[in-house]
Order: C-alpha cells, then structure tokens, then sequence
C-alpha cells in the first residue's frame, strides 16, 4: 500500500461506511422507505471501493473482476435513483 491511489480508495471506504451509518440514523429517526435504497446503495457503493483498493495495492482477483465492478456501479445507479424518486 504504497501509493496514493491506495490512500485515497481506504479514504473514500472509511467516508462512505460513515455516510451508510449517518443514512442509518436518519431511517431511524424518520422511517422513509427511501433511505432503504440510499443505505444499500451506501453499503454498495463501499464494497466497490474496497474492491477497487485491494486491486491497488495489487490484490488480483481474475477476469471476472470487471464485470463484478460493472455491476456493481449499475447497483449504485439504480439504487440511487430509486431512493430519490418520488413516491406516492
């Protein structure tokens, strides 16, 4: 874990595990179903980034790496929008 990208990947972890724990909060205290979708996209969204640090600190996982992250960022996406859409 010698470069920066290692850094900035553990940083971008450690900032989204705490905006997953602040969405928690929140759904706690206002029990809106669309925080649901915010927190799994939070927890997503941490699984991506730890991924992405293990492969840069050189951490191999084969070819299927790449469609797992692929996915997983179309995960965000949707989860994303399906939390701050309307509903009814």
């Amino acid at each position: 874990m010698q470069n920066i990208e290692s850094y900035i990947y553990l940083a971008s972890v450690i900032l989204c595990l705490i905006l997953l724990a602040l969405s928690i909060t929140a759904f706690r205290k206002s029990h809106k179903g669309r925080l649901i979708y915010i927190m799994a996209a939070f927890a997503v969204f941490s699984v991506y980034l730890f991924w992405e640090f293990l492969e840069s600190a050189q951490v191999h996982f084969g070819v299927f790496s790449n469609y797992f992250l692929s996915s997983l960022v179309l995960a965000v996406l949707v989860l994303f929008f399906l939390g701050l859409s309307k509903s009814k």
